[in-house]
């Protein structure tokens, strides 16, 4: 496990989760990059360009349906989920929630920040397409070798390659976001250093951040998963809700932990530690180095 995400999910065993229906994004979960540029419909962004998409499914059916199921795609990184997404990614990118995805006269609208960057559109392409069944399709729109402002016309290196899926399928997982290439061949930009990474819901009150203008938060083959949470105990680990993480709670623990194959029942759900739907070993190494004893109490927990 990173340092990173080591740190993330530190943060979340030692801070009130969500309640139901929250949001996390996680670089746990498996993905598989789907590459459409051979087969997706180009969109002919410009430098600043912004235009709809179409999915060959209803998006009134998943969480991102904050335009009646228009998509604008920005060259610049993002997803919009609004009627008017005509004011696209604002090229200085800032912090979630934000006026400048897609907000203009809009206030902070629904959005994804898959990187949101200043990208240029000498070189590459934007990309849409819908793959699969009815049923299980996935919704894509992939960037295509673009390079940072200001950009050159020569394919050499510099340009960086990712995507995001939206799925059909109603599930806990909502989207994924799959980097190919984040390497502009300058620190100062490469791996998330100028770019965020996030989700805002349009209410002004849901969105959670990645990261924000943070050197190697994204690297080349990471999947990071906008997962919904369901968890309803106050401190993941803490399953007896008594402030402490210890053997009585390990011994729950040995009990739920089935395997990556098993779902996490309702009785198990304060276990899974890196709130991915299940108990395994990857949760008892948090476990592990969370564990406080009897005599130790969660900070900020009161008994």
């Amino acid at each position: 496990m990173n340092q990173r995400i080591a740190a993330f999910l530190s943060i979340f065993s030692t801070l009130a989760l969500p309640a139901y229906g929250g949001l996390v994004i996680v670089d746990t979960e498996p993905g598989s990059f789907i590459d459409i540029s051979d087969s997706g419909t180009p969109m002919g962004l410009g430098d600043e360009g912004v235009a709809q998409a179409l999915p060959d499914f209803p998006l009134s059916q998943t969480m991102f349906s904050g335009g009646g199921g228009i998509v604008w795609v920005s060259n610049n990184g993002a997803l919009g989920f609004l009627v008017d997404g005509s004011a696209g990614a604002f090229y200085l990118n800032g912090e979630i929630p934000s006026i400048g995805l897609f907000g203009g006269a809009h206030g902070t609208p629904q959005a994804l920040a898959v990187y949101w960057d200043d990208l240029d559109s000498d070189t590459g392409e934007v990309y849409y397409a819908t793959v699969g069944e009815p049923g299980e399709r996935v919704f894509i729109v992939q960037w295509q070798d673009r390079p940072h402002y200001p950009g050159d016309a020569t394919l050499d290196g510099d340009e960086v390659t990712f995507q995001v899926q939206i799925f059909e399928a109603v599930g806990n997982i909502k989207a994924q976001f799959l980097y190919q290439d984040v390497d502009f061949l300058d620190p100062s930009l490469d791996e998330g250093a100028s770019a965020t990474v996030g989700y805002q819901d349009g209410e002004g009150s849901g969105y959670v951040q990645w990261s924000f203008n943070e050197p190697g938060a994204v690297t080349a083959d990471m999947v990071l998963t906008l997962l919904e949470v369901s968890q309803t105990c106050e401190y993941v680990g803490d399953n007896d809700g008594d402030c402490d993480i210890d053997l009585d709670d390990y011994s729950d623990f040995a009990s739920c932990c089935l395997g990556p194959d098993a779902g996490a029942s309702p009785a198990c759900e304060c276990l899974d530690m890196n709130m991915n739907g299940v108990v395994d070993l990857a949760d008892f190494a948090v476990f592990q180095r969370d564990f406080t004893g009897p005599d130790e109490t969660i900070p900020g927990c009161q008994p």
